[in-house]
């Protein structure tokens, strides 16, 4: 595996919660010390120090999925020898399991002294303009990686082309923020709840549902459009908080027509 642009999405999460995420709870607070004493520059020397240590292993993966693994076993082996908490279930471990004979154990103490002597060079004032000047960028990138994962799950449930479901999605989304800044008292940010999977946050009302039906089903100009409408948002609004999310929102429209869907639906929920 020689391209490693892939670690650019992979090592977000360390920046973004400190290494917190992925190291041992009794390793990581070493690394919130450091954070407060160094600021982000610490957590850059480390990201750094972690992929030396296992770039051999990295270099011979075949695709990221692999190098993944090898990075959490790595973190799941990261120890600290000095700490007076209890050790974690992993690494509590039987030793001479494969995951041990492949990755040794690593102090944490130690690590973070090889990233201080390898990459002690680099500046704060450095690091805060790479930050600056990506942060677009980065921004960008996590948007681009919710929405394909979105679509990969919603893709499964509809028979819509990718093209036609990413132009929904699109749509999907504009409704969603037009909601959020433009509507007194939105219950979409009423019950925003960023704990939810992704393919939950983005959400309509029955308002905002009827908008795009009407741009989008070629039943939109039939007599009884608003009955049709409202029967086929109460359906698909399965736990009543009045908001469907994308993926309930594809399956209205591309699964037949609404009478077929609220029909099947219905006996569904009969059964």
């Amino acid at each position: 595996m020689t391209d490693m642009t892939f670690f650019s999405s992979v090592s977000l999460s360390w920046f973004l919660t400190l290494f917190i995420s992925v190291l041992p709870i009794e390793s990581a607070v070493n690394v919130v010390d450091c954070f407060f004493y160094d600021g982000i520059k610490a957590i850059l020397q480390l990201g750094l120090a972690v992929l030396d240590y296992n770039m051999d292993r990295l270099l011979t993966c075949r695709d990221d999925a692999e190098a993944v693994t090898v990075l959490n076993k790595f973190f799941d082996n990261v120890a600290n020898k000095d700490s007076p908490l209890p050790a974690t279930v992993l690494q509590q471990g039987p030793v001479g399991s494969d995951g041990n004979k492949s990755h040794p154990k690593v102090d944490i103490t130690d690590l973070i002294k090889e990233s201080y002597e390898k990459y002690g060079g680099i500046r704060s004032e450095e690091v805060e303009s790479m930050r600056r000047g990506n942060k677009l960028y980065v921004i960008q990138t996590l948007e681009d990686t919710t929405k394909q994962n979105v679509l990969r799950v919603v893709s499964q449930e509809v028979k819509f082309s990718s093209t036609e479901l990413e132009d929904l999605y699109n749509l999907f989304k504009r409704q969603h923020f037009l909601s959020c800044y433009w509507t007194m008292n939105s219950p979409i940010l009423l019950h925003h709840d960023p704990s939810l999977p992704y393919l939950e946050q983005y959400q309509l009302s029955h308002h905002q549902f009827r908008a795009l039906f009407l741009l989008l089903s070629p039943w939109a100009h039939c007599a009884n459009l608003d009955a049709l409408t409202l029967w086929t948002f109460r359906l698909l609004d399965e736990n009543q908080d009045g908001l469907i999310n994308f993926k309930e929102f594809c399956c209205a429209l591309g699964n037949g027509s609404p009478l077929t869907y609220i029909l099947e639906f219905s006996k569904h929920k009969k059964g």
